[in-house]
């Protein structure tokens, strides 16, 4: 069970790469802001996964703490994996904001907050041993980050399930799988920081059904979070099916029912939208 546990942590790191370098490349043939933060998220994230797995793979990081590489190399990846872990939380709050806008006293407070619980974790980085040594104070200094980290993802995820259902179909299934994808990861980082919280200093064993099944839950939310930027087309028209059932019984009601041509022009462009997730017309 350890082989497969491990096989699925890097198909779950190079996945969420992908996404990440899809959604960034979507974004650059699109060149719209909404679509940039979303992009932001996506790519920084797979960045951070990317990050972790070269940590483990090349001997940066072992599991008692040393690292076969100059402690600077390892305090680099490190810093720069903290950085990218924290500005795709940021990035996903900045693409609610477009969505949904928020005050901007709000958005520099969850930035300083970010920062605040991010810096104590710095020094750490350049003492890895130190770090092993005492994992107790680790564990208080993470479970802030995480908190922080876990709230500026929820409350996005939160509103976008919300407002979902006020959306025109497509829109609607985008928000809700870009929902669905990062409250799985929400999920298994809360089961992640429980495990240490119960045992300090002890990592979930590789080879337990329970790590296992942790792998399993972040690969789904690989394709969750491919399909909330570019579903595939036998999905958009699953999606839209309903919508153009009632669009086809609105039109017949429309062309019989309209005063004039320019109430018959304005709901006509309405009800065209909604099938293919337009914002307008």
């Amino acid at each position: 069970m350890t082989a497969a546990t491990e096989f699925l942590q890097h198909v779950s790191a190079i996945g969420f790469a992908l996404v990440g370098l899809v959604a960034v490349v979507q974004w650059y043939r699109q060149r719209d802001r909404q679509g940039a933060y979303l992009a932001f998220a996506l790519g920084l994230f797979g960045l951070a996964s990317l990050t972790g797995e070269i940590e483990r793979d090349v001997g940066l990081t072992r599991p008692d703490g040393t690292s076969s590489a100059p402690p600077i190399i390892a305090a680099i990846l490190g810093l720069v994996g903290l950085g990218l872990f924290m500005g795709c939380a940021y990035a996903l709050l900045l693409f609610r904001h477009q969505l949904l806008p928020v005050r901007r006293q709000t958005l520099r407070a969850v930035a300083v907050v970010m920062v605040v619980t991010g810096l104590p974790l710095v020094p750490l980085t350049f003492y890895p041993a130190f770090a092993k040594q005492n994992p107790g104070l680790v564990l208080a200094l993470i479970i802030p980050l995480f908190v922080v980290w876990c709230l500026a993802i929820g409350e996005p995820v939160y509103r976008m399930w919300r407002v979902s259902g006020t959306r025109p179909a497509v829109q609607r299934g985008r928000l809700r799988a870009l929902a669905a994808g990062y409250g799985l990861i929400i999920v298994v980082l809360v089961l992640a920081i429980g495990v240490a919280s119960v045992s300090p200093g002890q990592r979930l064993e590789p080879a337990s059904p329970v790590a296992l099944a942790e792998q399993l839950v972040i690969l789904l939310a690989v394709p969750i979070l491919y399909v909330s930027f570019a579903p595939p087309r036998w999905l958009r028209r699953s999606w839209r099916a309903a919508e153009e059932e009632a669009f086809n019984e609105a039109l017949h009601d429309l062309l019989l029912g309209s005063p004039n041509t320019s109430a018959l022009a304005e709901r006509g462009l309405s009800w065209a939208t909604r099938p293919v997730g337009a914002e307008g017309g």
